[in-house]
């Protein structure tokens, strides 16, 4: 392994799980206009390059669960606000993130942050 991202924490309004072809997965349920977070660590080998978050830019973007992998449209404002604080090492950074979209109820079941 040269390094690995973690989810340590997720900060949620909500949590349930769905099927998927058998497999049992958690959901993290958000609500529009109101902030949740998600917390990151990053775990490396001392000879990888990149030890830390701090100097690096973190991007998200919201898209479709389909294939394949599509961005969510928008006209004026991006669907995902977030803005990300690095820690004082660099190991670890925290998400804070909104979603502000607007789109049809069919879409709604095929929506993910990546």
């Amino acid at each position: 392994m040269d390094s690995a991202l973690f989810v340590d924490e997720i900060a949620a309004p909500g949590q349930t799980s769905v099927c998927i072809e058998g497999i049992e997965r958690p959901v993290h349920v958000v609500v529009k206009a109101h902030v949740f977070t998600l917390t990151l660590r990053l775990v490396v080998r001392p000879d990888v390059p990149v030890r830390s978050f701090k100097g690096h830019k973190l991007s998200a973007v919201l898209v479709y669960d389909t294939d394949p992998i599509r961005p969510v449209d928008y006209l004026k404002d991006e669907p995902l606000q977030y803005t990300v604080k690095t820690s004082g090492n660099g190991c670890t950074c925290v998400v804070e993130a909104k979603l502000g979209v607007r789109c049809s109820s069919p879409d709604l079941g095929s929506l993910h942050c990546h």
